[in-house]
């Protein structure tokens, strides 16, 4: 592994460990009308916008189904969508 991998591989890990300190919370609206949304999943209710909302309300069902908690599904969705994001556009352009 080049030092570019290692460096990115351990400031991604140590993002992670600061973006998880953090507790799961609603900060607009759309946070709880995603939470909404995977509990109980309504097209005439949220008028979903395709194919995001139900992207990620059906990724946020399946970890839901793990933990058993919509808000804190929904965090763990979008945070590792956040801390990932950079590793996979530098691995892709390297």
């Amino acid at each position: 592994m080049s030092g570019y991998k290692t460096v990115v591989s351990i400031s991604t890990f140590v993002y992670a460990l600061f973006i998880f300190a953090y507790p799961a919370s609603y900060f607009n609206d759309d946070s709880l009308f995603l939470t909404n949304g995977i509990k109980n999943f309504s097209i005439i209710d949220f008028s979903p916008h395709f194919p995001g909302y139900p992207s990620v309300v059906i990724f946020g069902k399946i970890i839901d189904f793990f933990i058993h908690d919509a808000k804190q599904s929904l965090f763990i969705l979008t945070a590792l969508s956040a801390i990932l994001l950079p590793l996979v556009i530098f691995l892709y352009t390297k």
